[in-house]
């Protein structure tokens, strides 16, 4: 299977680099281990777009395990792409998290 490519939205690339800052700064290098876990969902992702469930509509989502975050995408077949749309806690109203992805 050929790899898919991966583009971060505006939203998701903010909300990364947010929640790398606060990790790095509760504890030196915790920053660091959520970045690369975040990258690993990535790289199974560009492998196997299709690996985790469908949410809703035609967006996918993948819990990170190491930590308190889901993982929002969107494949589009026909271009081989997928868009990671969001990184969200998962206290976070599902709600609220839809309509979001409802106005892209």
């Amino acid at each position: 299977m050929t790899e898919y490519k991966v583009f971060l939205s505006k939203d998701a690339e903010l909300e990364i680099n947010e929640i790398t800052i606060w990790y790095e700064m509760k504890s030196e290098s915790l920053g660091l281990r959520f970045f690369d876990c975040f990258d690993n969902y990535i790289s199974q992702i560009i492998q196997n777009p299709f690996i985790y469930a469908i949410a809703f509509d035609n967006f996918r989502k993948v819990f990170m395990i190491s930590f308190p975050y889901l993982i929002i995408y969107a494949v589009d077949i026909d271009k081989r792409e997928v868009e990671v749309l969001g990184v969200y806690h998962t206290s976070r109203n599902p709600k609220t998290i839809k309509k979001k992805l409802r106005k892209i």
